[in-house]
């Protein structure tokens, strides 16, 4: 149990790490990411990426249209890989690189302390290609961000808005609309860091305490994350964020579907060792990938389904009952499948509660959510801008103050 100490007033934003079409944010606490949301363009979950299965209709959005609605979940950085001291920019395919392109394509440099340039997974927490035997041929992912978490680089800790530079929009979903929301204008290729509003906090939470947070998905390609804290009076870097990476509260992973029920995830699984900052633990993405691309994966009435070389479409059990799937509701992608909680999970959020240290500050800080995926251009963070900010009532309890931004 955490002790209660001086209040932390938190700007919180989120980083995930798309690739060439994975694409999840933070939603909780709501993210500068996310600030594009109040467009009536984007309501109801159309014109985006990021929420539903039907761009045009949109859908029923639950509670993840609070940080989903707009384009929140297409800030992300991709040809990044562990070892390379930066980003290619170029749009690896989903089916791997062989490793000889790989280790050409990158530049080698300084990395953070610690830091590989070889994987460190163990492979009970790989969540793609767990066919493959590890260091083989037919091991395409091995240099990809989940097999060192925290180790690739990013082209911004807080997401390049289409995952790229112009250079390389495209194809896949290196995709992102021009917006302007209250003088702020966002760019395709713009870095979340330089160009999101600030914005006033959202939530008020104390030094030393344990919060709820919560991410969520539109194209799953399995991996790990974790959420960190940089001050505001920083820039906003990987070395900033990764000074200060928060620990779960272990156990504590849950699954809220649209509607806000909720279950446990029976036996979460995390990972300390290997990973970038050193001893700090990353979550395993709980939702398994499902291979649809490929021939026979792409509705499925037995959870043991497997494409014709043999592979399981499905990569690992999901956390719920889940014994089928199909095309994502809406959608006209055959490739774009989910079940009850697994492929491009829609229908709800990933909850966690992570522990604040009691040896910072009070102020203004940013949360960043980086989730590193395992499938070929999953390397970078797309910070979701979330602010957080402490008042004390007259009564002397301490309240959440929600969407101030």
């Amino acid at each position: 149990s955490m002790h209660w100490v001086a209040p932390l007033t938190v700007v919180l934003w989120g980083a995930a790490i798309p690739p060439a079409d994975a694409h999840g944010a933070m939603i909780w606490p709501v993210t500068r990411n996310a600030f594009d949301r109040v467009l009536p363009q984007y309501s109801g979950g159309r014109n985006s990426l990021c929420n539903c299965g039907n761009q045009t209709s949109g859908c029923a959005t639950g509670s993840r249209g609070v940080g989903l609605n707009g384009q929140a979940c297409l800030y992300f950085s991709q040809g990044c890989m562990i070892g390379c001291a930066q980003c290619t920019n170029t749009d690896q395919q989903a089916g791997g690189m062989p490793r000889t392109n790989e280790s050409n394509d990158c530049v080698r440099g300084n990395q953070p302390a610690g830091s590989t340039s070889m994987p460190t997974l163990p492979k009970r927490l790989w969540t793609m290609n767990l066919a493959a035997e590890e260091d083989s041929p037919d091991d395409v992912y091995r240099f990809h961000p989940w097999r060192a978490p925290g180790s690739a680089p990013v082209t911004d800790a807080c997401g390049t808005a289409g995952g790229t530079i112009a250079k390389y929009a495209g194809p896949g979903h290196a995709v992102f609309s021009q917006v302007e929301v209250n003088g702020t204008t966002v760019r395709f290729g713009d870095k979340g860091s330089q160009v999101l509003p600030r914005g006033p906090p959202t939530v008020s939470w104390k030094v030393g305490s344990t919060v709820e947070v919560k991410w969520a998905m539109r194209f799953n390609h399995g991996g790990g994350y974790q959420y960190r804290l940089c001050s505001v009076s920083e820039n906003l870097t990987e070395d900033c964020f990764q000074r200060t990476a928060l620990d779960f509260d272990t156990g504590s992973q849950q699954l809220e579907w649209k509607n806000g029920t909720r279950m446990n995830v029976s036996n979460p699984q995390y990972v300390n060792e290997g990973v970038i900052p050193v001893g700090i633990n990353w979550a395993r993405n709980p939702i398994p990938f499902i291979f649809g691309a490929r021939d026979e994966c792409a509705n499925a009435t037995n959870a043991n389904a497997t494409d014709s070389t043999g592979m399981l479409c499905r990569q690992f059990r999901p956390p719920c009952q889940d014994n089928r799937w199909e095309t994502t509701p809406g959608s006209n992608d055959p490739s774009d499948v989910s079940g009850a909680c697994s492929g491009n999970w829609v229908d709800g959020v990933i909850v966690d509660r992570i522990i604040l240290p009691d040896n910072i500050g009070p102020g203004l800080y940013v949360l960043g959510h980086r989730w590193d995926c395992e499938v070929s251009t999953c390397a970078a963070c797309v910070t979701c801008r979330l602010t957080s900010h402490l008042r004390r009532p007259s009564a002397g309890n301490f309240t959440d103050l929600v969407n101030l931004c």
